[in-house]
């Protein structure tokens, strides 16, 4: 898809040191970040025109350069031990962002004490419980107003928030924009995908 001038050599080099044999373990709100990157290479190779080799080498240096900015994310495959009730927390947390998740709740699920979970999953994760659980919720939002034309109040409550001005506040917080604008700079994208 590229010839060898697609990236710069000193990025290359320093991206192939850091992540071979390694794992990116990104917390929502990057991940969110990585994502879009990977959303623009992929409608850029859907238009493939006489730019699109250009901006696909634009991405790809750019998700280079949010590799290496975020190498304190990248840990090493064979230190990987993360216990499974971690996975049974995320799971959870999928599968209920609409709804009112309770601590309490999510402790009796994977049985350990609240603070013993609440603190472990921080500890392991790099983000806390309610954070996970924000990132997890306007994850969704962001899909919604990119994909539908549901209204920002019907968006906020299918993703589990009761109150509009704090989703908006959540979401600024997170996206770096409100909800609405968000849309309007993103319309183009789901208009051009249908």
């Amino acid at each position: 898809m590229f010839n060898d001038e697609a990236v710069p050599e000193d990025l290359l080099v320093d991206f192939k040191n850091i992540i071979i044999g390694k794992h990116l373990v990104l917390p929502p709100d990057k991940k969110h970040k990585f994502e879009l990157i990977l959303a623009d290479m992929e409608k850029e190779k859907q238009i493939n025109d006489s730019y699109s080799e250009r901006m696909l080498k634009k991405h790809l240096q750019s998700l280079i350069v949010f590799v290496l900015r975020n190498r304190k994310h990248i840990i090493d495959k064979s230190d990987i031990k993360i216990p499974s009730y971690i996975d049974k927390i995320t799971k959870y947390i999928s599968e209920n962002f609409s709804e009112d998740i309770k601590l309490e709740r999510l402790s009796q699920t994977v049985f350990l004490n609240k603070t013993y979970m609440s603190r472990k999953f921080k500890e392991l994760t790099g983000i806390s419980i309610s954070d996970y659980i924000s990132a997890v919720r306007i994850e969704e939002a962001v899909k919604l107003l990119r994909e539908t034309s549901l209204s920002v109040t019907e968006i906020a409550s299918k993703c589990g928030f009761n109150n509009n001005n704090y989703f908006s506040a959540v979401f600024k917080k997170r996206i770096g924009t409100l909800p609405l604008k968000y849309r309007k700079e993103n319309k183009g994208d789901m208009e051009n995908e249908i």
